[in-house]
């Protein structure tokens, strides 16, 4: 090991605490060979001043409870090896050789040694080393070491972990550096890494582009903003279609991955949603099924679709919801919300359809055999408004799919993520949903439009 006089120690340590000079100048100005030499001589004058540079001609013997208060605090403080030679005022050598002893010996090893030369007479056998063993009061004071260290590492993982767990679901790189990163003051960087299972190479380069500026900034805003705007129920691919439009240069996956980063998820879509049952046997006239299934129109009110479905109130009511769409363009031409599916919901739904539809048109109705689509009022009022009727299958839904998958999209998107109080609150939230719905949301089937704009781009 290379010798350093003490005036050397003092000039080198002088001149880093002038400010001016770097480890790394320091080290090429006095050819020492590592910086972390220069480190330990700062360390330790900061610690004990600069009187404690200078070189002791006297062996200093240290006890057992002074070594067993160095590993204790090297296993307990999160400081580093430097950090807890400067501390002690000793060199790191001696506490990387204790803790080394400890960990392979337990407390027996760091016993003094006897004093006086080793005998130099070579024994032609070699002596077995006897196992040392251990006193009461070291075997308590091993067990009380080997349990704070235990302990301090425990603290470690859980801090890590709960950090890890309020940053993201997705334990990347990215998120497992930053949690390094906040957590390295108070614990070893070395520990952190092996705990994290990140390599020290990934995470200094993952500090680095912490510093770069983000080019995605202005994209992630804008996902959020979408994201929120939409009532959380886009995905990166209606989101992807939307930052086009705004003139962002991205790919789907760009945008599934920032999403990822934010944290952002449409999770509404796993729900189960009940439905509303209106069929009560023949009771009037079932008409044929003219689609089946054959959802393929693409001329605006060629084909429409109705339907009626319940929600539950806060006030242990039932609202019904009486809608009807366009097939080509799934506008919600017109929807009715009632405090009871009876013939004068029906009334109303027709009503407003005949305000809206335009003159000259011979649409086709497809509904399922409700009751309600059954009487003689709904099938003579269809007829003077030159309507083709059309019915589903006895107990097939997916006749009548369309219809089925708005009041899916309804459900889940607006009205199962809130309580409604009453059928006042649930008329406004179903208005809004449909005009939003209407103006605002666009379909990925329909080329990123909107069902309005499908209408007047099919009218033009």
């Amino acid at each position: 090991m290379t010798k350093y006089s003490s005036e050397l120690k003092l000039q080198v340590v002088q001149e880093y605490l002038s400010g001016r000079v770097s480890y790394s100048a320091l080290c090429t100005k006095y050819s020492i060979p590592a910086t972390r030499v220069i480190r330990e001589w700062v360390e330790q004058a900061r610690a004990h001043g600069l009187e404690s540079l200078k070189r002791k001609h006297t062996k200093t013997v240290y006890s057992l409870e002074q070594k067993l208060a160095v590993v204790d605090y090297y296993q307990t403080s999160g400081a580093g090896v430097v950090s807890v030679a400067a501390h002690f005022g000793i060199s790191s050598s001696q506490v990387v050789a204790w803790v080394k002893i400890f960990r392979t010996e337990g407390v027996a090893g760091l016993r003094p040694k006897p004093r006086g030369r080793r005998s130099t007479v070579k024994h032609k056998k070699t002596k077995q080393v006897k196992k040392l063993e251990l006193s009461e009061k070291e075997a308590y004071q091993q067990e009380i070491l080997k349990l704070r260290g235990e302990l301090y590492h425990t603290r470690m993982e859980r801090d890590f972990l709960k950090k890890l767990g309020a940053v993201s679901k997705n334990n990347l790189p990215p998120k497992k550096a930053a949690v390094v990163d906040t957590l390295r003051h108070d614990y070893p960087l070395k520990e952190l890494l092996v705990l994290a299972q990140l390599p020290r190479a990934t995470f200094y380069d993952r500090l680095k582009r912490k510093d770069k500026p983000d080019k995605y900034t202005a994209l992630k805003a804008f996902i959020k903003k979408t994201f929120h705007d939409s009532y959380e129920t886009y995905g990166y691919r209606r989101i992807h279609v939307m930052a086009r439009r705004a003139g962002f240069k991205c790919s789907p996956n760009t945008v599934l991955r920032l999403m990822g980063q934010l944290d952002l998820s449409v999770t509404l879509y796993s729900r189960h949603t009940s439905g509303y049952h209106s069929y009560k046997g023949k009771v009037g006239t079932v008409n044929d099924n003219l689609l089946h299934q054959q959802f393929n129109a693409q001329k605006p009110f060629a084909v429409l679709h109705t339907d009626v479905t319940q929600v539950r109130l806060v006030d242990r009511s039932w609202g019904y919801i009486s809608a009807i769409i366009d097939e080509a363009s799934r506008e919600v031409i017109t929807i009715i919300v009632t405090n009871s599916a009876n013939k004068e919901q029906l009334r109303l739904t027709l009503d407003d359809l005949a305000k809206k539809l335009p003159s000259g048109v011979t649409p086709i109705m497809h509904s399922d055999q409700g009751w309600q689509y059954q009487t003689r009022e709904y099938q003579i009022r269809l007829h003077a408004m030159e309507i083709v009727p059309s019915m589903s299958r006895k107990g097939n839904c997916h006749d009548n799919a369309p219809m089925e998958s708005f009041f899916n999209l309804l459900k889940r998107e607006r009205l199962n993520r809130q309580p409604i109080k009453d059928i006042k609150e649930l008329k406004q939230i179903v208005t809004h949903y449909a005009r939003w719905f209407n103006h605002d949301r666009i379909s990925l089937n329909k080329n990123g439009l909107t069902p309005i704009e499908y209408r007047n781009q099919a009218a033009a």
